[in-house]
């Protein structure tokens, strides 16, 4: 019996006694019905018509109920998806977002449409992520940059390779492209046995990597973000002071 048989049957047990009463409360309405009238051709008749629809009841409440629960499955899904990104911003992606932004030639305005405040709304969500579509900045990237960026990555090394490990993560693909993207990155950083005299090529390349990165990072911390100002608001008001968007660019 798989994991998913077991969580209906899970949630099949408390209404055990609900079918059990209107099993019997049935019952007693037909034995009611034949005392009553002293008809019990005419019962077996009704009775006989209403098992006629029985399997199509089932099929359609089966259907309503597969629904509902595959709904809450899901959101249980989500809110532990959302624990597991929370950690991952903790202990790497801010610092890394802060990073990207600190060495973008990007126009301040570009960084206005993500600076998350209190104030926004699902449509300023919308709209921000929206924009990332067009978010191609230049990066200004020398040997001081790359080795904050490859120290970030490396002391979060094991914590990301554990998040590829998570099932679970196969259900969020935006995600796991993000960590796919870093973990590249910190493997092209890896490569190089030295940042200090890199050549034009290589540069282009991390660049390359790097706004990769960037831009999924972006689309994943808006997310979070939204997760957080709708059910963590306390989480979401620290969040917004961390922002790189509001420190970084003088929003």
């Amino acid at each position: 019996m798989n994991s998913k048989m077991k969580f209906y049957i899970r949630a099949a047990l408390p209404y055990l006694g609900l079918v059990a009463l209107l099993g019997g409360a049935s019952l007693l309405v037909y034995s009611f019905q034949v005392r009553l009238f002293h008809d019990l051709k005419t019962t077996e008749f009704y009775l006989l018509q209403d098992l006629a629809f029985l399997p199509l009841q089932v099929l359609l409440g089966v259907l309503i109920i597969e629904r509902i629960l595959s709904h809450r499955e899901k959101k249980l899904l989500l809110r532990k998806l959302n624990m597991v990104i929370g950690v991952f911003f903790s202990e790497c992606g801010t610092g890394l977002l802060a990073l990207f932004t600190s060495a973008s030639k990007a126009d301040d305005g570009i960084f206005l449409r993500f600076a998350v405040s209190q104030r926004w709304t699902p449509a300023d969500y919308d709209a921000a992520q929206r924009s990332v579509r067009s978010f191609h900045p230049a990066l200004a990237i020398d040997a001081e940059m790359l080795a904050s960026v490859h120290r970030l990555l490396s002391a979060s090394r094991e914590r990301m390779l554990g998040l590829l490990e998570n099932p679970n993560l196969l259900e969020h693909e935006r995600f796991t492209d993000l960590l796919w993207a870093v973990t590249h990155l910190a493997e092209e950083l890896d490569f190089r046995e030295s940042l200090h005299d890199l050549t034009a090529e290589d540069i282009d390349h991390l660049k390359g990597d790097m706004l990769r990165a960037y831009r999924v990072l972006v689309l994943e911390w808006l997310s979070y973000m939204r997760h957080l100002q709708k059910d963590y608001p306390f989480l979401f008001s620290l969040a917004v002071r961390k922002s790189p968007f509001a420190g970084n660019h003088g929003v």
